[in-house]
């Protein structure tokens, strides 16, 4: 979807130095431009993705106006080729020919534009029908040749959206992300879909997409989670997968270890947002991290917080400045605990902001059950000291470990 949100300061200065250089084009298409985002988010909240598709495209193009190198022409020549209007030309290649129908109804260049752009596309009925495959759709499968055929495209990362509309509010209902699945076939892979860990991704990404919402909304420009840290018992996701983990242990390694890097530079202004601990210095890492003014969201199985009680920890209060998260094991030996760590994070920031929806929310995602029901209430905060939870359980099939479910998985509680 669209990056709509842009700040004032940046737009008013835009259009007053257009003003001062005498440049009359920039500064009717900043003009358009504001107009435009009006415009965008109109459609946006009538659910009209026809008239936001066109709309973004539009904007994009208008941007070109004011900045020349905003939209490469390899760029241009990919929304051109999705649009149904030409040939995918790349190089002055023509590595694609013009599809039948349009396969998006319109899309923008998001961030700062340029080469180190992304690209946010609305996929139209005819992109959306299955390829000829009949495993993906026919977008899908237009951006997996794109990049396999043209270098440029080839570093491409895709994340995956289905919108809903409930009138004002949008909800992200589904969030996968993949690389090129136009790899080599995979042998290993089960002749007939994993329909039960398909659900489970399905739900994290819908759980996940909320939670990042209601985040936006009420911390974004705060800036909250800089207020946070998080300190994680050493080996955590290894500890509470235990020995089955060893079967998929190849993906859950990278997975895990870049889960962790996201919930770093998400947390104390980036600032080594995760810190990890073992008995020895647990309660020093603690306590240190209290005396720098940040609230403390532990991360454990029960082992550091079963020894090492948070009220003994010098300047701890249980439940107002820190609270821990415990990931509980069970014995269960035909599933793999999914270690969500991010969710586990959450419902720290959930307990220690006395945001009852976000604590359900990410709850729900590392659960994969509903907590209780009505408003939580936060009042006895010994209560909300120490929090244990089960994690939800992914079926244990040979397969999770070489295909790309165990990704995309990760990919959805992102």
């Amino acid at each position: 979807m669209p990056n709509i949100s842009r700040a004032a300061s940046a737009g008013i200065g835009a259009r007053q130095k257009a003003y001062l250089l005498r440049d009359p084009q920039a500064f009717e298409s900043i003009q358009i431009a504001k107009l435009q985002h009006k415009q965008i988010v109109e459609a946006l909240m009538k659910g009209d993705f026809v008239a936001l598709g066109r709309l973004e495209w539009e904007y994009t193009e208008n941007r070109a106006k004011i900045h020349a190198d905003a939209v490469p022409d390899e760029m241009r020549s990919l929304f051109n080729w999705l649009l149904g209007k030409e040939a995918l030309v790349v190089g002055g290649n023509t590595v694609a020919p013009q599809p039948e129908k349009p396969l998006i109804l319109g899309g923008e260049l998001a961030g700062s534009m340029g080469t180190g752009a992304s690209a946010s596309l609305l996929a139209s009925d005819f992109g959306l029908e299955a390829a000829a495959d009949g495993r993906s759709t026919r977008l899908e499968s237009a951006l997996s040749l794109a990049i396999e055929k043209a270098p440029y495209f080839s570093n491409a990362y895709r994340r995956y959206f289905r919108l809903s509309d409930k009138g004002p509010e949008i909800e992200i209902v589904q969030r996968l992300s993949t690389k090129d699945e136009t790899k080599k076939p995979d042998n290993n892979k089960p002749a007939v879909p994993d329909t039960e860990l398909e659900a489970i991704i399905a739900d994290v990404a819908a759980t996940t997409g909320t939670m990042s919402l209601h985040l936006a909304s009420r911390y974004a420009e705060a800036k909250v989670l800089n207020g946070f840290v998080v300190v994680m018992k050493e080996n955590l996701p290894e500890s509470v997968t235990g020995a089955k983990g060893g079967l998929i242990d190849p993906i859950l390694r990278h997975e895990y270890q870049r889960m962790q890097q996201e919930i770093g530079k998400l947390f104390a202004g980036s600032a080594r947002g995760l810190l990890k601990a073992n008995k020895d210095n647990f309660a020093k890492t603690v306590s240190e991290a209290l005396g720098r003014g940040l609230k403390v969201i532990v991360l454990d199985d029960g082992e550091l917080t079963g020894e090492a009680k948070l009220g003994n920890i010098p300047g701890a209060v249980p439940g107002v400045n820190c609270c821990a998260i415990n990931a509980e094991k069970d014995t269960d030996p035909t599933a793999v605990p999914f270690v969500n760590l991010n969710a586990m994070a959450m419902m720290g920031v959930g307990i220690l902001t006395e945001d009852g929806p976000l604590f359900k929310l990410a709850y729900r995602t590392f659960r994969g059950k509903d907590y209780a029901a009505g408003i939580l209430d936060f009042a006895d905060k010994s209560f909300w000291a120490v929090v244990s939870v089960l994690p939800r359980h992914v079926p244990l099939t040979n397969a999770l470990g070489v295909n790309e479910r165990a990704r995309k998985l990760f990919a959805a509680a992102a």
